[in-house]
């Protein structure tokens, strides 16, 4: 049995991963295992972290998003959990649950995520990424960040920034969108 972690907001695969309401746990067949308050919302940097463990500690094996930050992308890829990503938000959980649902883009790379640019920011400024008590450069190091914390003005999902991706035309970040299932 395959434990996949689907980032909810309420009926819909949330557009980003780490700003999810809720994770949802299902087997292979759609069924729900459990669902769970996802950590990295009110959590900053910790939650991350948080969110990182909670997959690990309900098996998860497989990750669908819509939207990843590089950074979170590659701690999930170093863990050897599968990452797949779905165009549209609107698809049923028995669908999302089956590893050869078609329309599924399997995200091998870090690079293949989107940049950070709270992170670059802090970066630039050298303040060296998270803050946790005073251990910014080491949790940077850490990588306890990842993309999802901000969106440029006027670039995010639902503020503009169209971009090209498998499924023809969709908002994204800065032009890098995945394309669209047509609804927003």
């Amino acid at each position: 049995m395959t434990i996949s972690a689907i980032p909810m907001n309420d009926d819909r695969v949330a557009s980003h991963f780490t700003k999810a309401l809720s994770l949802l746990f299902v087997d292979d067949q759609g069924q729900e295992i459990c669902r769970i308050a996802n950590p990295a919302v009110s959590e900053g940097c910790a939650g991350k972290q948080r969110l990182v463990e909670l997959l690990l500690a309900h098996k998860a094996e497989r990750v669908v998003v819509r939207n990843i930050g590089e950074r979170m992308l590659g701690k999930l890829l170093a863990h050897q959990l599968q990452v797949v990503q779905t165009e549209c938000g609107r698809r049923s959980v028995a669908e999302l649950a089956n590893p050869k649902a078609a329309q599924m883009q399997p995200l091998t790379h870090a690079s293949e995520g989107h940049l950070s640019f709270n992170h670059e920011l802090k970066q630039a400024n050298g303040r060296g990424g998270c803050h946790h008590g005073g251990q910014g450069k080491q949790a940077a190091a850490a990588g306890c960040c990842d993309s999802q914390t901000s969106t440029v003005a006027g670039q995010g999902c639902r503020g503009g920034g169209h971009g090209h991706g498998p499924g023809g035309h969709g908002h994204g970040h800065g032009g890098r969108g995945h394309g669209g299932c047509g609804r927003h």
